[in-house]
């Protein structure tokens, strides 16, 4: 089901993910395992969902199979793929439609900001409305919570990392930074986990800079000290 932050820092971004895969049986929600990693790299950057697992599969797989060069291109196999999951739940249109506004993803990409290379981390989720995506800007973080998760408490858990992150403009280095903030995500995985089944309080951490490097690290839990990360 997922929980999923990002934060926009500056010069670089991160976005985290835990690890936990869920079963639906009826109404009710059953732990497979703590063994998932959801954060894929898509080409253009690092890509992560959040919300009813079948959908979240339906997109990923696209996106494997797909040569991503544009953002264009994610909104397009996301509004796609919704539409399959509608269909394949036909019997049942309002169960689908209420499982497709809980459903977001999150991801990172480069741009161009006053002729420089600028990352950006976009965000799209069916509740908006809307078929756009949502920008994070320097200095703002946000949470999505599974669907078994509380509105409110993503909007408290985005608030707390926003009010207490810091910038490439007072953490320069990106070893530093990471020090800083994954305490920061270690701290509310638990707590995410402690309040909804669905949360594991281990997770990934996927790092985009504006030089285009991109970094994914192995699995963080509450006693990781030193962050690893692959390339």
């Amino acid at each position: 089901m997922s929980l999923i932050a990002g934060l926009h820092l500056g010069n670089f971004a991160l976005i985290a993910a835990d690890k936990r895969e869920m079963s639906i049986y009826g109404d009710t929600l059953v732990p497979d395992h703590d063994e998932a990693a959801k954060i894929i790299s898509a080409g253009l950057g690092y890509v992560t969902g959040s919300g009813i697992v079948e959908l979240l599969h339906f997109v990923k797989e696209a996106l494997a199979n797909t040569e991503i060069t544009e953002t264009d291109q994610i909104l397009a196999i996301v509004a796609r793929e919704r539409e399959h999951f509608r269909s394949a739940h036909s019997a049942d249109p309002g169960w689908a439609g209420e499982q497709v506004k809980k459903t977001g993803w999150m991801f990172t990409y480069m741009t161009e900001d006053d002729g420089q290379a600028a990352v950006r981390v976009a965000i799209v989720h069916e509740s908006w409305n809307d078929d756009g995506i949502r920008l994070l800007y320097k200095g703002a973080a946000k949470v999505l919570v599974p669907i078994d998760g509380i509105a409110e408490e993503a909007q408290r858990l985005s608030d707390i990392l926003t009010q207490n992150l810091k910038t490439t403009d007072e953490l320069s280095g990106l070893a530093e930074s990471i020090s800083y903030h994954v305490p920061l995500l270690q701290a509310v995985f638990k707590y995410a986990s402690e309040i909804c089944d669905s949360v594991s309080e281990s997770f990934h951490v996927a790092v985009h800079t504006n030089d285009g490097q991109m970094l994914l690290s192995n699995e963080i839990s509450t006693s990781t000290v030193n962050v690893q990360f692959e390339r």
